[in-house]
């Protein structure tokens, strides 16, 4: 995805090997969302009742009014939907867009989407939906094929990568639409201290932790997303691919789970917290609970997506971004889960030629770049390569050095089988096992599924 690999960026937003333009994109951020006319922010908990309150009463015969079903993008649900909604009707006057609410929580959004897909051609034309559902959403056919929906030079927007995430049995059944990657969030300031350069193994930020917990009141700690979710399926595959390691084979037909390299990348991550290094209650931490932290000056490291960037806003000199760690001897950078939102089609929807023209557009440069002044990563090459890219967020400068790696999600059974590795990391890291405890359970459940 590039060679500056080792790109960091500094405290005053400015990279180690450039300047951050201004304005700053939090100021654009400000300023667009000042023009968003509906909500944007739906509480995980909302009621489905009350998100199929908001659809459309009664048949709906005009075939040019899409009903694009998506949440916030953003963990401050400070986001771009009405915005791009409002400048793809201006390129398309003879288009209109419904948006329909649906719940932040990744798993609420999921139940949503599923329900209100089954009621047909009812249901919204296109949704969001994250790029590990595309496997069961079309074996379920939730998704429509689109293989043959756009043409090569469509297609050729994305890279490999995204599209092979995209593809299910050979067909594909998503357009990718925004991409994420983990990173590692740090204090430079802790780090000129100690006299330390960001840390690139585990090892080293280790040692640099326990510097900075001999210093009077300073945080130390390093955090990440603890607690029983996918949000640690996606930690647990970065730390076992930078360890060597995998969750499954490549074929996903058995669990590669109970190896010395997994065995070596839990071993730390437990480690970190029996020693200190880490919060005791870790295992509790979705990403909210970790940008507070770091936002409050509580921990000094923070593995987080790129999009946490735009909840640091509040004290941006003191923090920069690098790519995730290695381990000691293995390859650098360490490895970066592939995340991501992308566009479904609902199979049943009779606006087809309408639904077209608004991926198309929502995937077009202008679009993508308004996407990246909210901190998102574009998914069309002709945009993410584009130096000035960084004017909009400096962290998308140290994205294109980092390592992707794929959670195994092709296989429509992948919720159960990531239930099961973020259940016997999640029980390692409170203690209620050891690391080879966990990884013989995960193992053998695992290969229960995969033998299914």
């Amino acid at each position: 995805m590039g060679e500056r690999c080792g790109e960091t960026v500094s405290a005053r937003g400015r990279s180690e090997t450039g300047r951050w333009p201004t304005p700053s994109r939090r100021q654009l951020v400000r300023a667009a969302a000042a023009t968003i006319t509906v909500g944007v922010g739906v509480p995980g908990g909302l009621a489905l009742s009350g998100l199929l309150r908001a659809r459309d009463d009664g048949d709906d015969p005009d075939l040019r009014r899409v009903r694009w079903a998506a949440s916030s993008n953003d963990q401050n649900l400070i986001d771009s939907r009405q915005v791009l909604i409002s400048a793809f009707q201006r390129a398309h006057p003879e288009i209109t867009v419904k948006l329909w609410l649906v719940p932040f929580s990744t798993d609420a959004k999921r139940a949503a989407l599923t329900e209100l897909l089954r009621g047909g051609e009812d249901g919204p034309d296109v949704y969001l939906g994250d790029v590990i559902w595309l496997a069961e959403f079309a074996a379920k056919n939730l998704a429509l094929p689109l293989d043959d929906q756009f043409d090569r030079a469509f297609w050729s927007r994305f890279d490999s990568t995204l599209l092979d995430a995209s593809t299910y049995r050979g067909r594909v059944y998503a357009v990718p639409y925004f991409a994420n990657r983990g990173l590692l969030y740090y204090r430079p300031d802790l780090m000129t201290r100690i006299g330390r350069p960001p840390p690139t193994t585990w090892e080293e930020l280790a040692g640099a932790a326990r510097l900075l917990r001999g210093l009077p009141r300073t945080p130390h700690h390093v955090v990440w997303q603890g607690d029983a979710y996918e949000g640690l399926t996606c930690v647990w595959t970065e730390f076992a691919a930078s360890a060597g390691g995998r969750i499954t084979d490549a074929a996903l037909r058995h669990s590669t789970i109970n190896t010395p390299s997994c065995a070596r990348a839990l071993g730390f991550m437990c480690g970190l917290v029996t020693q200190g290094l880490a919060p005791r209650d870790l295992a509790t931490m979705r990403e909210q609970q970790t940008t507070d932290l770091y936002n409050n000056d509580e921990v000094a490291f923070m593995r987080g997506w790129n999009t946490a960037d735009t909840a640091l806003g509040s004290k941006p000199w003191k923090y920069a971004a690098t790519p995730l760690p290695t381990f000691a001897g293995l390859p650098k950078p360490g490895y970066s889960a592939i995340g991501g939102w992308s566009m479904f089609v609902n199979p049943r929807t009779r606006r087809l030629d309408a639904v077209r023209s608004f991926v198309e557009w929502m995937t077009s440069p202008p679009a993508q770049r308004t996407l990246s002044r909210y901190g998102q990563m574009p998914t069309n090459r002709s945009v993410i390569e584009q130096s000035s890219l960084d004017n909009d967020s400096p962290v998308l400068a140290v994205i294109r050095g980092v390592r992707p790696v794929a959670r195994p999600a092709a296989m429509p059974r992948y919720p159960e089988l990531s239930r099961v590795v973020y259940t016997n990391i999640h029980r390692a890291l409170s203690t209620e096992l050891s690391p080879a405890q966990a990884l013989a359970r995960a193992h053998h459940d695992l290969n229960a599924i995969l033998a299914s």
